[in-house]
């Protein structure tokens, strides 16, 4: 129920010229859903939490780095 609302919204919000890029949201989401639930079921707690804060500090530190060296 929650993918089809998800979807929903997309379309309803960017109308139909991002098909592709909504397409492509629902379907690396059905992909990576199952991987997830497994990794979830078998990581410690601390584990995912360090492994996400980690992916997101890089993630912000690359697009701090490519805003900065725009200007």
């Amino acid at each position: 129920m929650f993918l089809l609302l998800s979807a929903l919204t997309f379309f309803l919000i960017l109308g139909t010229s991002h098909i592709q890029t909504i397409a492509g949201l629902i379907i690396g989401g059905l992909l990576a859903a199952p991987l997830a639930a497994k990794l979830a079921g078998r990581l410690k707690t601390k584990t995912m939490l360090i492994s996400v804060g980690t992916l997101v500090i890089i993630s912000s530190i690359r697009t701090l780095w490519k805003t900065l060296s725009a200007i």
